[in-house]
């Protein structure tokens, strides 16, 4: 496969007072910006212990106990699930920042152990996975069931069930997706045995499986490429909005269109060797975090054009440092990523001139360890 590789210059300016420094990474699709990293929710030196912190104040203040996700809706309010965010037994909670505010609340109690991954539909609601189900959290805090049990056993035989009655317990689920489109169908990735789960409707279907040896057709049809279980655990999934599914593997990251046909997007041979983690898509925007502390662009300018793969944020070493500084210059840990993609259409300036086709990109990353949540953003000239 081919892949081109971006080459970064860096340059600086000043905008709105703020000193921002810009990197501009050259690439046959246009020229790629990255403002600078911030923290935009919770705080290490904020970090108090298991105890509910910071509701109707700054996020920047807020008590955010080890986020393991985090999720933007479309109008650009944040979604942060976390493990420590209130006091009891069980301290899960599902928090939210108000865009237009900066202000943190919180929305429901997560009442089971473990990580909380978010995601959220086209029609607004909130949906979480944690401990091998799926819930969707209510308007008034409350949770129902949605997806998966947490038996003693790992359901493999799910087609056609209804999607409550999946016992998901042993099944060791490391990330879901919620399609953003109209359709709302919603994905489980469970790492053993190395498969994805669809629902739709309220039935469950497989419609990846990895959990053969390489060349062994799965049981959406579609034969599997290479590699097996042991080799390529998924780490986690994506729903484009567009049809397409993504599938970020520790040595691969897959895609698996409309008809369940799969196909190799980029190797870890393509990034360094490193290995893939979490993943977030849109349209033809894919993000993936990696096993050396950096975040990755994967982006195709046309289908008939060879898959890019930059890195915007992350030096290589893992903690929490370079806020206020280019996200390539910047330690960070690892957990969940979220995308905010806004696209501008070709238009005049004021004297004629013709302002290219842009996107503009707001990146999010939950980093469990430090008990925050950054965002930088790219802006793509195409």
């Amino acid at each position: 496969m081919n892949i081109t590789k971006g080459i970064l210059r860096v340059a600086s300016r000043t905008l709105c007072l703020v000193a921002i420094s810009v990197a501009l990474i050259g690439v046959s699709s246009g020229k790629l910006r990255a403002d600078t990293i911030v923290t935009v929710a919770g705080s290490p030196t904020a970090f108090t212990g298991r105890a509910a912190y910071g509701d109707g104040g700054l996020a920047t203040a807020a008590n955010l106990g080890y986020p393991d996700d985090v999720d933007v809706d479309g109008a650009g309010n944040l979604y942060i699930g976390c493990q420590g965010c209130t006091s009891g037994s069980y301290p899960n909670a599902i928090r939210k920042v108000t865009r237009a505010t900066s202000l943190i609340s919180t929305l429901g109690r997560v009442d089971h152990t473990g990580p909380a991954w978010i995601g959220h539909s086209a029609s607004g609601d909130i949906y979480y996975l944690s401990y091998e189900m799926v819930f969707k959290l209510t308007a008034s805090g409350s949770s129902v069931l949605v997806a998966g049990g947490s038996g003693s056993s790992c359901s493999l035989a799910v087609t056609g069930l209804p999607a409550t009655s999946v016992n998901l317990g042993l099944c060791s689920t490391r990330d879901f997706a919620v399609d953003p489109s109209a359709s709302g169908d919603i994905y489980i990735a469970v790492a053993t045995p190395g498969k994805v789960f669809k629902v739709s409707g309220g039935l469950m279907t497989t419609v990846y499986d990895n959990s053969g040896p390489a060349g062994v057709a799965g049981s959406s049809g579609t034969v599997i490429s290479s590699g097996t279980l042991s080799a390529n655990p998924i780490y986690g999934i994506a729903s484009a909005g567009d049809g397409n599914l993504y599938i970020s593997e520790s040595r691969r990251i897959l895609k698996v269109d409309s008809s369940g046909a799969v196909s190799t997007v980029i190797t870890s041979a393509d990034a360094g060797g490193a290995g893939f983690r979490s993943i977030a898509a849109f349209g033809d925007f894919i993000y993936v975090r990696s096993s050396d502390f950096r975040v990755r662009e994967i982006f195709r300018p046309s289908s008939s054009s060879p898959y890019i793969v930059t890195v915007v944020a992350g030096n290589g070493t893992y903690g929490y440092s370079g806020d206020g500084g280019s996200p390539t210059a910047a330690s960070i840990g690892g957990a969940g990523i979220a995308i905010h993609v806004t696209t501008q259409p070709e238009r005049r300036g004021r004297r004629g001139a013709i302002i290219p086709r842009s996107s503009t990109v707001d990146i999010y990353l939950a980093e469990t360890s430090q008990h925050v949540v950054r965002e930088f953003t790219l802006t793509r000239q195409r």
